[in-house]
């Protein structure tokens, strides 16, 4: 795609870290365990930060 840029390899990581959340939400009962249970509070922070970092990235390659 014209214009279009490659995402960084920090948020390639970012995004590594992020994968799996996915699965979870959309399929509880692949957790192994109780979703809920599988996060504290430091972990769901990191999360955060990963997801609003990558937002953030690609919100700057729409705007161009």
């Amino acid at each position: 795609m014209p214009g279009c840029r490659k995402m960084p390899d920090p948020l390639q990581r970012q995004l590594a870290f992020l994968n799996p959340d996915y699965t979870v939400s959309r399929y509880p009962n692949a957790a192994n365990g109780i979703p809920d249970e599988l996060y504290d509070r430091e972990t769901a922070l990191s999360k955060i930060g990963a997801a609003e970092e990558v937002i953030e990235w690609l919100q700057k390659q729409i705007r161009g």
